[in-house]
Protein backbone atom coordinates (compact mmCIF):
# COMPACT_ATOMS: atom_id res chain seq x y z
CA UNK A 1 0.00 0.00 0.00
CA UNK A 2 2.81 2.33 0.64
CA UNK A 3 4.42 1.63 -2.35
CA UNK A 4 1.30 2.71 -4.09
CA UNK A 5 0.78 5.77 -2.63
CA UNK A 6 4.70 6.99 -3.08
CA UNK A 7 3.79 5.93 -6.60
CA UNK A 8 0.56 8.57 -6.74
CA UNK A 9 2.66 10.95 -5.15
CA UNK A 10 5.45 11.10 -7.70
CA UNK A 11 3.30 10.19 -11.25
CA UNK A 12 0.30 12.62 -9.89
CA UNK A 13 2.16 16.02 -10.14
CA UNK A 14 4.06 14.89 -14.03
CA UNK A 15 0.64 13.76 -15.09
CA UNK A 16 -0.61 17.51 -13.94
CA UNK A 17 2.11 19.09 -15.33
CA UNK A 18 1.40 17.77 -18.30
CA UNK A 19 -1.72 17.80 -19.09
CA UNK A 20 -1.95 21.72 -18.30
CA UNK A 21 0.25 22.28 -21.50
CA UNK A 22 -1.65 23.39 -24.45
CA UNK A 23 -2.87 19.89 -26.77
CA UNK A 24 -0.17 21.24 -29.30
CA UNK A 25 3.20 21.53 -26.79
CA UNK A 26 1.75 18.36 -24.75
CA UNK A 27 5.54 16.49 -24.87
CA UNK A 28 6.06 13.27 -22.70
CA UNK A 29 8.04 14.94 -19.66
CA UNK A 30 10.76 12.82 -18.17
CA UNK A 31 10.18 12.04 -14.82
CA UNK A 32 13.75 13.16 -14.28
CA UNK A 33 13.47 16.66 -15.02
CA UNK A 34 10.49 17.43 -12.76
CA UNK A 35 11.39 19.34 -9.69
CA UNK A 36 8.56 19.79 -7.32
CA UNK A 37 5.76 20.27 -10.33
CA UNK A 38 8.34 22.50 -12.74
CA UNK A 39 10.58 20.94 -15.08
CA UNK A 40 14.66 20.83 -13.64
CA UNK A 41 16.98 23.10 -15.17
CA UNK A 42 20.20 21.48 -16.39
CA UNK A 43 22.50 20.59 -13.92
CA UNK A 44 25.33 22.02 -15.51
CA UNK A 45 23.64 25.39 -15.53
CA UNK A 46 25.91 27.39 -13.44
CA UNK A 47 22.85 29.86 -11.94
CA UNK A 48 21.22 30.33 -8.88
CA UNK A 49 17.89 28.71 -9.09
CA UNK A 50 16.22 31.90 -7.59
CA UNK A 51 17.60 33.77 -10.61
CA UNK A 52 16.55 31.46 -13.22
CA UNK A 53 13.49 30.97 -15.98
CA UNK A 54 12.69 29.23 -18.94
CA UNK A 55 11.00 29.85 -21.95
CA UNK A 56 9.86 26.69 -23.29
CA UNK A 57 7.70 26.62 -26.71
CA UNK A 58 8.08 27.17 -30.12
CA UNK A 59 11.03 28.91 -32.08
CA UNK A 60 9.61 31.73 -33.58
CA UNK A 61 12.71 33.53 -34.73
CA UNK A 62 16.53 32.21 -35.17
CA UNK A 63 19.69 33.94 -36.09
CA UNK A 64 23.14 32.26 -35.88
CA UNK A 65 26.45 34.28 -36.94
CA UNK A 66 30.13 33.52 -36.16
CA UNK A 67 29.26 36.02 -32.42
CA UNK A 68 25.95 35.42 -31.49
CA UNK A 69 23.00 33.16 -31.52
CA UNK A 70 18.92 35.14 -31.21
CA UNK A 71 16.29 33.38 -30.77
CA UNK A 72 12.95 34.10 -30.33
CA UNK A 73 10.38 31.70 -28.53
CA UNK A 74 6.54 31.90 -28.70
CA UNK A 75 5.88 30.06 -25.40
CA UNK A 76 3.25 28.02 -24.55
CA UNK A 77 2.10 29.97 -22.39
CA UNK A 78 0.99 32.87 -25.32
CA UNK A 79 4.26 35.12 -24.50
CA UNK A 80 6.89 36.37 -27.22
CA UNK A 81 10.15 35.92 -25.33
CA UNK A 82 13.69 36.26 -26.43
CA UNK A 83 17.81 35.70 -25.77
CA UNK A 84 20.48 36.38 -27.28
CA UNK A 85 24.19 34.43 -26.92
CA UNK A 86 27.82 35.64 -27.27
CA UNK A 87 30.26 33.32 -28.19
CA UNK A 88 33.96 34.23 -29.57
CA UNK A 89 33.90 31.64 -32.24
CA UNK A 90 31.21 29.36 -34.16
CA UNK A 91 32.55 26.64 -33.14
CA UNK A 92 31.75 27.41 -29.32
CA UNK A 93 27.98 28.44 -30.05
CA UNK A 94 27.06 24.96 -29.03
CA UNK A 95 28.64 25.04 -25.82
CA UNK A 96 25.38 27.27 -24.81
CA UNK A 97 23.41 24.72 -26.56
CA UNK A 98 21.73 21.15 -25.40
CA UNK A 99 19.65 18.74 -27.29
CA UNK A 100 16.99 16.78 -25.84
CA UNK A 101 18.39 17.74 -22.41
CA UNK A 102 21.75 16.14 -22.95
CA UNK A 103 24.95 17.90 -24.58
CA UNK A 104 24.95 19.07 -27.63
CA UNK A 105 26.57 16.69 -30.14
CA UNK A 106 28.99 17.86 -33.00
CA UNK A 107 26.51 16.63 -35.33
CA UNK A 108 23.84 18.37 -33.49
CA UNK A 109 23.64 20.79 -36.57
CA UNK A 110 21.33 18.93 -38.25
CA UNK A 111 18.79 17.93 -36.12
CA UNK A 112 17.81 21.78 -35.72
CA UNK A 113 18.71 23.25 -39.09
CA UNK A 114 18.42 22.90 -42.90
CA UNK A 115 21.28 24.76 -43.42
CA UNK A 116 24.16 27.08 -41.63
CA UNK A 117 21.68 29.64 -39.50
CA UNK A 118 18.47 28.58 -41.34
CA UNK A 119 15.91 26.78 -38.28
CA UNK A 120 13.89 23.61 -39.66
CA UNK A 121 10.50 24.47 -39.37
CA UNK A 122 8.73 23.41 -36.58
CA UNK A 123 11.78 23.52 -33.79
CA UNK A 124 10.67 23.80 -30.19
CA UNK A 125 13.36 24.88 -27.57
CA UNK A 126 13.37 25.81 -23.76
CA UNK A 127 15.75 28.41 -23.18
CA UNK A 128 16.70 28.78 -19.71
CA UNK A 129 17.49 32.49 -18.37
CA UNK A 130 19.79 33.74 -15.63
CA UNK A 131 19.34 36.99 -14.04
CA UNK A 132 22.35 36.85 -12.25
CA UNK A 133 23.96 39.35 -15.04
CA UNK A 134 27.11 37.31 -15.96
CA UNK A 135 25.55 33.49 -16.79
CA UNK A 136 24.49 33.24 -20.35
CA UNK A 137 21.46 31.71 -21.79
CA UNK A 138 21.14 27.86 -22.15
CA UNK A 139 19.11 26.67 -25.35
CA UNK A 140 18.31 23.09 -24.68
CA UNK A 141 16.64 22.28 -28.12
CA UNK A 142 13.42 19.66 -29.07
CA UNK A 143 13.46 19.16 -32.20
CA UNK A 144 10.31 16.95 -33.16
Amino acid sequence: MRTAKKIKTLVLPVLLLTATLPAGARQVVDARLVERGRIAPPASLACDRNQLTSYNGRVARYQRDETATVIAIATDWDTNESASISHPAPDRAQNHFLLNGKDFPANGWQSIETDTGELRAGVRAIVWVCSDGKTQPVIDWRPQ
